[in-house]
């Protein structure tokens, strides 16, 4: 059977971010499963409690974590231990992942006690400020995060130039940044 191959465009740029809700970075290649890049979103901070999981879409509470910058210390591999995660902070500093005091930098960074993890439980709560409501509520969408990650929604996104020419020209005011996707 002779199947006609059709272009439809070209990879620009893969995101990886390794910490929920933190900065990542832009890889040259990655392996993708059935459950998205290999290592995105595998780390999450926490309430000590392991019950919330901070997610910038509550900025008021969380927003801060968009300034720290989370990289791996090598590129994770399907079906092989989890690397560290290096995370650096707006003043420079870095700490890795199995540091013992990284749970304490990012309680002070934060302001609240937290953890960082790569498991969860099974009954979590994941804040959104509620993008509809003028009086911002908070929703609770814990039920919409994946299995065994900590992804809401999907397990990867893929935008193209083209969508986010057309979202930048019916909101011009709005900096339509390919990472926020």
């Amino acid at each position: 059977m002779n199947e006609t191959k059709k272009y439809v465009g070209k990879i620009q740029h893969i995101w990886l971010y390794p910490v929920k809700s933190m900065q990542g970075v832009l890889v040259p290649e990655t392996e993708i499963s059935n459950g998205g890049v290999i290592g995105d979103r595998s780390y999450a901070v926490m309430s000590i409690d392991k019950k919330t999981i901070a997610s910038a879409k509550n900025p008021k509470k969380w927003g801060d974590l968009l300034k720290l910058h989370a990289q791996f210390t090598h590129t994770p591999e399907s079906n092989k231990p989890l690397p560290e995660v290096e995370i650096q902070f707006p003043n420079s500093m870095s700490i890795l992942s199995s540091d013992p005091q990284v749970h304490s930098l990012l309680s002070d960074y934060i302001g609240q006690d937290v953890e960082l993890s790569t498991t969860r439980s099974n009954n979590i709560i994941v804040e959104r400020v509620d993008p509809l409501d003028a009086n911002e509520s908070v929703l609770d969408i814990g039920e919409l995060m994946l299995a065994n990650k900590f992804s809401d929604y999907a397990d990867m996104h893929i935008i193209t130039t083209s969508t986010l020419k057309k979202l930048s020209k019916i909101s011009p005011d709005i900096d339509f940044d390919e990472r926020r996707f």
